[in-house]
């Protein structure tokens, strides 16, 4: 488990869904600056601030780091 119950858990399950969307079809195996720039951009033109922009890239990487641990990805 990353996260404990409760409200936090939710609005970090948003962000990871939202991110999800944006990158559909892309592969981690091929996740560079460029696709972490298109990232932010995208996040940027949908309306969000640097403060929710930097929360979002936390959760995307605690997530990341999760699974590089369990050998889901290198």
């Amino acid at each position: 488990m990353l996260w404990d119950d409760g409200r936090h858990k939710y609005n970090v399950s948003s962000f990871i869904g939202e991110i999800d969307e944006i990158l559909l079809g892309e592969r981690f195996s091929t996740f560079d600056q460029n696709t972490l720039d298109n990232l932010i951009g995208t996040l940027r033109q949908r309306g969000n601030s640097n403060a929710t922009i930097n929360r979002k890239m936390a959760a995307l990487s605690k997530l990341l780091r999760k699974a590089h641990k369990m050998g889901d990805i290198h």
